[in-house]
């Protein structure tokens, strides 16, 4: 073990520690978090982050991303049975890897192996939470915010056909 890693007794491994703490910063930033997800709920809308797990994580090696999501209250009633309190970001309108966020956009993964926690990952993770992620999100949960991103033109987060039938849908609640 180096400086770089910590390791932790028992049954966490390094992976739930990443988890633990990312979800820490998170609540300081007003978001609510039940394990690997954290919620940000204004303006009626939601932000949501939320760790995702490879298939192909062993016991030894995590890997790991993180996605991100935006769930408008306007709609949520159309797409899911779920409160917008409770939505994943799969359930989210507009929803993508925090990969993408950053030039050059990627499909971004980390591993983390063992019971060690590798600070350069947690501190790679929290750069592009806090500097990538949470403005993304501050910004589309502004009332109305997504909707003029959207008739912009911008696909945020879904895409064309998607952006489109959200927009009618909004129109016709009057939002």
């Amino acid at each position: 073990m180096d400086e770089s890693t910590e390791s932790f007794p028992g049954s966490r491994s390094g992976f739930d520690e990443i988890r633990r703490a990312v979800m820490s910063r998170l609540r300081d930033h007003g978001f609510r978090t039940t394990g690997g997800v954290a919620r940000l709920l204004e303006n009626g809308n939601s932000g949501v982050i939320e760790f995702q797990k490879s298939g192909r994580s062993t016991a030894e090696a995590k890997t790991f991303t993180i996605n991100v999501g935006i769930a408008l209250g306007a709609l949520i009633a159309r797409t899911t049975k779920k409160p917008i309190s409770h939505c994943s970001v799969a359930e989210c309108h507009a929803y993508l890897r925090l990969g993408e966020l950053r030039e050059p956009a990627s499909d971004l993964w980390w591993t983390v192996t063992g019971n060690e926690i590798d600070h350069a990952v947690l501190a790679d993770v929290l750069d592009r939470v806090e500097r990538d992620a949470l403005p993304l999100i501050r910004r589309a949960i502004g009332e109305g915010a997504l909707a003029s991103m959207w008739r912009a033109g911008e696909s945020v987060g879904t895409n064309a056909g998607r952006r489109v039938q959200y927009l009618r849908w909004l129109d016709a609640e009057g939002a």
